[in-house]
């Protein structure tokens, strides 16, 4: 894939397929934003993945907890 330098923004990437591609393109050298409706679960895949950035604060509130 031709990603170095991209940005690539990944919905669902708490598990499965969206997690999978969010570590596939960040191997491939893509600046990967991580999205999910749960909060802990987002700060989780990032933690993993060795990224680092506070979430915006423009976030929605979706019912979930605050971060």
């Amino acid at each position: 894939m031709k990603l170095k330098g991209k940005v690539a923004v990944v919905t669902g990437s708490g598990g499965g397929i969206g997690d999978a591609c969010a570590r596939r393109f960040i191997d491939e050298g893509a600046h990967v934003v991580v999205t999910d409706i749960s909060a802990e679960v987002v700060e989780r895949v990032a933690d993993s993945l060795g990224t680092v950035g506070p979430p915006s604060p423009r976030t929605p509130n979706f019912g979930g907890p605050s971060i």
